[in-house]
């Protein structure tokens, strides 16, 4: 019978003509010609082989993106790729073969293009950490950084001055003790880069609780499942399955100390498992600041602050990597059109202090409208610096709210060529 793909034993049993019999077994690696392309080892440490399908001469690019969305390669700032010149095999075009590589760590995702004269693109997405390549930066558990409720996410992903819902436990929980509700419970899904990583999600669920007018608790948990792949060694032999998973679980207390002044201090549990038979864990914190006044009976502003992911690293067994240190500061402007109409404008700054080669600015905008309590319109834009790294885009979204119960919903408005295009948010809130 024909060998299967993949690894398999093989028994060889040779007789003389005596009537002695020997035998041995070994092991013997099939390759699937169907297969674009084939990328190993898997974890990867420190080299990474790519085996194309096809003879072709040309030239592959190369671009590495975290679980955030954001270029990791650092080796030059000019340009956000590697060029790599390919002999010998070539690529199908629109297929997406997915790796998770290492350490700890990293899942990659390779989408080739179509095009002329044998150039092929290929567009690798790290959704853990950079991968451990030359020039890539050291950082840890990246699915930190990406906005987990559809309300901020389709405001540009501002958040941290915005009034408070279930969700601030995670965007600046200094703004619950403002929260017009005792309790409050949230769940959000969000399908992240589903365009390269498919079954690669972020599940988000949240609750607080205000046992009087001056003081909030609360508690989250994020969990990011990421899109198996098989295991192998140094020749591409598949050693079995990995199905990396990474989780955080957080605790606040938050309490006004002046007139509308609250400040917010939250403890974070990190665990990341690869599925390579490492583990890696930490803590950390949050502490956040918010301050509101109204500067008239239907208007209102607001100031938030936040240093988020304070604390230690990841450590997978070859040095530690650093979780994404990050500043925001942001305001925002409650402004009462009508008794059945309200708008809310908002901007935020950011910068991302660790790790230390990552180091970069960013800032977003966004607008809300309110109808009768009802309805929300939202939209926004987030602003980053390519050259390090940083992604663009556009959002727009809408929400729906009656009496305890509300949703949101939003969508990214990315590139053609970005990581983030067709990724999209829901998150449902109950109110009591």
């Amino acid at each position: 019978m024909p060998l299967r793909y993949g690894r398999s034993e093989v028994t060889v049993v040779a007789t003389d003509e005596g009537g002695l019999a020997g035998r041995d077994t070994f092991a013997v690696m099939c390759r699937d010609d169907s297969r674009e392309v084939d990328l190993y080892p898997n974890p990867v440490r420190d080299r990474l082989s790519i085996r194309m399908g096809r003879d072709v001469e040309g030239a592959l690019r190369v671009t590495l993106y975290d679980a955030a969305g954001r270029s990791t390669d650092r080796s030059d700032r000019s340009r956000r790729s590697r060029s790599l010149v390919a002999r010998g095999r070539n690529l199908y075009d629109r297929t997406a073969i997915r790796r998770r590589f290492a350490h700890a760590l990293h899942r990659q995702t390779l989408k080739p293009e179509k095009m002329q004269s044998f150039f092929r693109n290929i567009l690798i997405a790290a959704a853990l950490l950079a991968v451990p390549l030359a020039g890539t930066a050291q950082n840890a558990a990246a699915f930190l950084s990406v906005v987990p409720d559809a309300r901020s996410a389709a405001m540009g992903g501002a958040g941290v001055a915005l009034s408070a819902d279930v969700f601030s436990a995670l965007r600046n929980a200094a703004q619950l003790p403002f929260s017009e509700e005792r309790f409050g419970a949230g769940y959000s899904y969000l399908p992240w880069m589903r365009d390269l990583t498919p079954r690669t999600a972020l599940h988000t669920a949240a609750v607080y609780f205000k046992p009087d007018g001056k003081q909030a608790v609360s508690a989250s948990f994020r969990y990011f499942s990421q899109y198996g792949s098989e295991r192998t060694d140094e020749e591409g032999n598949v050693l079995g399955r990995l199905e990396p998973h990474d989780m955080a679980f957080d605790v606040g207390y938050s309490r006004t100390v002046a007139e509308g002044l609250s400040v917010a201090l939250t403890a974070r549990y990190v665990r990341s498992e690869p599925g390579a038979d490492d583990v890696a864990q930490t803590f950390a914190v949050d502490a956040g600041l918010f301050y509101r006044h109204a500067v008239a009976a239907s208007h209102r502003v607001t100031f938030g602050f936040q240093a988020a992911n304070v604390g230690g690293a990841l450590d997978y067994g070859a040095g530690n990597r650093q979780l994404p240190w990050v500043l925001k500061a942001g305001a925002a402007a409650e402004l009462g059109l009508s008794e059945a109409h309200g708008l809310t404008l908002t901007a935020e700054t950011e910068y991302r202090l660790r790790p230390s080669e990552l180091r970069a600015w960013s800032g977003s905008f966004g607008a809300e409208y309110r109808c009768f309590g009802i309805l929300a319109l939202r939209g926004g834009y987030r602003m980053g610096d390519r050259s390090t790294g940083e992604y663009r885009y556009g959002s727009a979204g809408a929400g729906f709210r009656w009496k305890y119960v509300a949703a949101d919903a939003a969508y990214l408005l990315a590139g053609s060529s970005s990581p983030l295009r067709n990724t999209w948010i829901l998150s449902v809130l109950f109110n009591w």
